[in-house]
């Protein structure tokens, strides 16, 4: 994918409206197009190979926007059979094993502020796993503030966009990783 993919505030630190605490808070944005169901899953193993212990990816979008896609790329770049990884919409938490143990929860079906506190989501914040979680949005108050937001979003046929927003220090190390990832892969194949 040619470098002229990213878009927007690529590497910048912009101060946005932390949906969580409704505060400004500053955020490292960096936003890239996505062309094929091959790239979100490539996407998805660098963010995988990059992640460690403490880290939360809230990834939110559309039905069919490719979330589970991306997160069986983020299981297969830490370490994890990808074809283990299926969404959990009934399970709401898989956890599996690979470099690091990874966490994936789906709380599609969470309604109610009570239903989140009943899976126990605080268990799996460690230094020790990353979780990974689609349908983000509808839990927005549980999630710690340093953490990597991942929005996908549709722009017709298989293309998407990816924009990916780091609160906090750890969530931007994880994010400058992930750059420097994608740069170094976009040498080697020119």
């Amino acid at each position: 994918m040619p470098a002229s993919a990213d878009v927007f505030h690529e590497g910048n630190v912009t101060s946005v409206i932390d949906p969580v605490h409704q505060e400004q808070v500053p955020a490292l944005i960096w936003t890239r197009r996505l062309a094929s169901k091959r790239h979100t899953t490539r996407l998805g193993h660098i963010i995988g190979h990059c992640v460690e212990g403490g880290d939360v990816i809230a990834i939110t979008g559309e039905v069919g926007v490719g979330k589970t896609v991306l997160v069986r790329g983020i299981a297969e770049g830490a370490g994890v059979d990808p074809l283990q990884v299926s969404s959990p919409t009934f399970t709401l938490i898989q956890v599996y094993r690979g470099r690091v143990p990874m966490v994936h929860v789906d709380v599609y079906r969470l309604n109610t502020p009570a239903e989140v506190q009943t899976i126990g989501l605080e268990e799996y914040w460690s230094q020790h796993t990353v979780v990974v979680i689609e349908w983000a949005e509808k839990i927005l108050p549980f999630l710690p503030s340093d953490r990597l937001d991942v929005l996908l979003e549709s722009k017709g046929s298989c293309r998407r966009l990816a924009t990916l927003r780091a609160y906090g220090p750890r969530s931007k190390q994880l994010l400058y990783r992930i750059q420097k990832q994608l740069s170094l892969g976009e040498t080697a194949t020119e």
